[in-house]
């Protein structure tokens, strides 16, 4: 058997072509790698060409590990939003629990217990329940896992084609990560162009709308990018999910029973408390806009919750033009003076943000911004 040699340049051209990615982001990784090699003391005997010997060989299992999976492509755009850390399987837990404790006989055999079809074994462990979906994926009977964390992130992105490297239009994106990298994304870039490797999941019913789907790989990793794209406060106010702050409250009426609501909205920051909650870890901004005096109540401005859990920045100050994307959700009101939730009354609409942004234009520059407490590191979980 006869080695063929080729030159470098043959080898990143003939890789450039089979990966899609540009021959100079191939060599950025494999300088990246190369670094990592030299500095490991179990190569420190080698000379430089055994390291790079061993350097080309990590980088050439990695690109053929990646072409192995199936959609995995290179994307480009910015990551406007991170969504809130949920466990799938907390309720079918506390749930499964629960009916063992009401009728271990019945939870035995399956039943369905608070509206949920719950299953157990004789020493009350909860089980996947012998549903359709979980028929189909083969865990039917199978003990649930201690966890099951999911995360959603919202882009505006495209996916590059491999053959032609032509990039998509820059659409809507919804990137689903699950399992330990959906808990810490503290270091995720928010709010500025980036390239990253996902696989694309885009369905008929995402392209009749005009918008992509993606999930996190083994190989996705978001690093800075240089490419022809708007600018982010063009971009966010030309999204869908776009609505003034005026109209928060009838957009949360129409989309209230909708889970996976997501909202874009502006206003002028008038108040800001950056010192995490004790409780929940979160700081809160409180917006207002001149579409508020036409909305028909009497608010006078929007409070947004901001978690510290997923590196969102906060690089400006009072007086300053911010979007927020977010979330939207409702209270219940309280009384003025003894501050006693008052049952049974909607409270305000607020939004519980996944990012802020604030224009150069517009920003009021922080003179001080308070560091992220070790709040930023503990994952805030809900339940699915």
């Amino acid at each position: 058997m006869t080695n063929v040699i080729m030159s470098e340049a043959e080898y990143y051209s003939k890789l450039a072509v089979r990966t899609g990615e540009p021959i100079d982001d191939l060599k950025k990784e494999f300088a990246e790698i190369l670094a990592s090699v030299t500095k490991d003391e179990k190569f420190h005997a080698y000379n430089d060409q055994q390291k790079i010997n061993v350097a080309k060989n990590q980088f050439s299992i990695r690109k053929i590990r990646e072409t192995a999976v199936p959609g995995l492509m290179n994307w480009e755009g910015v990551i406007i939003g991170i969504g809130d850390l949920i466990d799938t399987v907390s309720k079918q837990r506390k749930t499964s629990d629960a009916a063992f404790k009401a009728d271990p006989l019945r939870a035995v055999q399956g039943y369905i217990y608070n509206q949920v079809q719950v299953l157990t074994n004789t020493e009350g462990v909860a089980l996947y329940p012998k549903t359709e979906l979980n028929l189909k994926f083969g865990r039917a009977g199978k003990p649930l896992p201690e966890h099951d964390w999911l995360r959603s992130m919202y882009a505006v992105a495209r996916p590059i084609d491999p053959k032609t490297k032509a990039a998509g239009p820059a659409q809507y994106t919804k990137i689903m990560i699950n399992k330990a990298p959906a808990i810490d994304v503290s270091k995720t870039p928010l709010m500025q162009k980036v390239k990253f490797k996902a696989i694309n999941k885009t369905n008929d019913e995402d392209r009749k709308v005009g918008t992509y789907t993606a999930n996190f790989s083994a190989f996705t990793k978001f690093e800075a990018g240089t490419f022809d794209m708007p600018a982010v406060e063009d971009i966010l106010p030309a999204l869908p999910q776009y609505v003034p702050l005026g109209s928060l409250d009838e957009y949360h009426t129409k989309n209230a029973e909708n889970p996976r609501r997501l909202v874009v909205t502006e206003g002028t920051v008038v108040n800001m408390n950056l010192e995490p909650n004790a409780k929940t870890g979160n700081m809160y901004l409180i917006i207002s806009d001149e579409s508020l005096l036409f909305s028909g109540t009497d608010k006078t401005g929007v409070m947004a919750w901001i978690p510290t859990d997923r590196g969102i920045e906060i690089d400006f100050a009072s007086d300053s033009r911010v979007f927020v994307v977010g979330k939207t959700t409702r209270g219940q009101a309280r009384d003025p003076i003894t501050k006693e939730t008052l049952e049974g009354v909607p409270g305000d609409v607020m939004i519980n943000a996944y990012g802020l942004f604030a224009p150069e234009m517009f920003k009021v520059p922080a003179a001080e911004v308070d560091p992220v407490t070790e709040a930023s590191v503990i994952a805030k979980a809900e339940e699915y």
